[in-house]
């Protein structure tokens, strides 16, 4: 109560056994992350937002005391504490300077599947997950399971929709060479409307019972995901390649003026 009352909201890992309207509500013990965004002390009831038992993110309310008891239930208190975190909102005065050496670094350790977590070992242990662009074979891998999260296809989505982004931020910077970019941009263009199919053919399969598609349309799904990742490898070098002549000759321009 305390962060709600000083502007933070709580995102911690909850034992869903005690949440009502999630999936695993009374029968097994699901440990997954909630966010705790408001309370009511007349109710004594938590504002939660989750995902419910159709995996749609929703807001409910949540007695204390279930609170508590999902969050001392299930998992060890150390990693219940590891998976606490207070957000707010970053103060709008602050100048946020972009940095291009840094983007580049991290999208090589996406094309090489790097943990880029291992730049965090000094304060916490790296996560044990697959990273970057193996997440397509990873998927494909597990398709039957994945098919049952549809969070899954939304986070590729979002991902693919937010690197196009990046690329009309690179443009209007000046961080793309003006001939490579229609390239680059309309390949990534591609790239999303490739992850918005999947997402869609995931998302028509729910509307009509639950994770209900085809073998044709699964078929389908991989298809793309693997032209996507086709794609991904070929445009990305091409992207850093842009950024790193205009960031030699900004830095050649410097030198210049020095000497």
């Amino acid at each position: 109560m305390e962060s709600i009352n000083n502007n933070y909201y709580v995102q911690a890992l909850f034992n869903e056994k005690f949440i009502p309207g999630r999936w695993s509500y009374q029968k097994w013990d699901f440990n997954h992350v909630n966010l705790i965004y408001g309370y009511d002390i007349c109710k004594e009831v938590y504002h939660v937002f989750g995902y419910d038992d159709k995996y749609i993110v929703s807001a409910s309310e949540v007695p204390f005391a279930l609170i508590e008891q999902s969050i001392n239930s299930g998992m060890p208190q150390k990693i219940n504490e590891d998976y606490i975190y207070r957000i707010t909102l970053a103060s709008p005065e602050k100048d946020f300077k972009f940095n291009p050496k840094l983007m580049i670094s991290f999208l090589k350790e996406y094309l090489t599947s790097k943990n880029s977590f291992d730049r965090c070992s000094f304060i916490t242990v790296p996560m044990e997950r697959t990273f970057g662009i193996s997440v397509y074979q990873c998927i494909i891998n597990s398709f039957e399971f994945v098919l049952h999260n549809s969070r899954v296809f939304y986070s590729l989505y979002e991902h693919k929709f937010i690197m196009l982004k990046r690329i009309e931020f690179l443009r209007t910077n000046g961080w793309i060479q003006p001939n490579d970019f229609n390239q680059i941009y309309y390949t990534y263009k591609d790239i999303v409307q490739k992850a918005q199919q999947v997402l869609l053919i995931i998302l028509k399969g729910n509307i009509k019972s639950e994770c209900q598609v085809g073998d044709e349309k699964k078929k389908k799904m991989i298809q793309l995901l693997e032209k996507m990742e086709e794609l991904e490898k070929a445009t990305i070098p091409l992207l850093i390649n842009s950024v790193e002549r205009i960031l030699g000759h900004e830095l050649q321009s410097k030198k210049d003026l020095s000497g």
